[in-house]
């Protein structure tokens, strides 16, 4: 079986709590990429997704210019430990109706898996 270590996207590429929406927007399309992780000194404290820009700018009409990463991110940090299975994923992104999961590796983020990795 395929681990998911075998499928996660690294290397983490994050952004700062304090940016706005926008500038996150442009680097995370920039990158070709659908989510950010969101660390704050050391440490990640969040995940932000294009569905959550498209719900809070779009749907919730905020202003992308002045709403900043931290008032829309997701948290909990919902992670895997990078030797599980494919499969084990799915079933944690069901759980907790996640598109995206952290890879951990001893405890520390390494990766990012997300559900497209999971149909490729």
């Amino acid at each position: 079986m395929t681990t998911v270590f075998e499928s996660m996207s690294s290397p983490v590429i994050a952004v700062k709590p304090d940016m706005n929406l926008r500038d996150a927007a442009k680097f995370m399309f920039g990158h070709g990429i659908h989510s950010l992780m969101v660390k704050a000194a050391e440490k990640y404290v969040g995940i932000i997704t294009e569905s959550d820009l498209y719900r809070s700018i779009i749907g919730s009409g905020l202003n992308p210019n002045s709403t900043l990463v931290s008032s829309v991110m997701s948290f909990p940090i919902v992670t895997i430990e990078s030797g599980y299975e494919l499969g084990q994923a799915k079933v944690l992104m069901k759980k907790h109706h996640a598109r995206h999961l952290a890879v951990t590796r001893e405890g520390k983020i390494v990766g990012m898996l997300s559900l497209q990795d999971l149909l490729n």
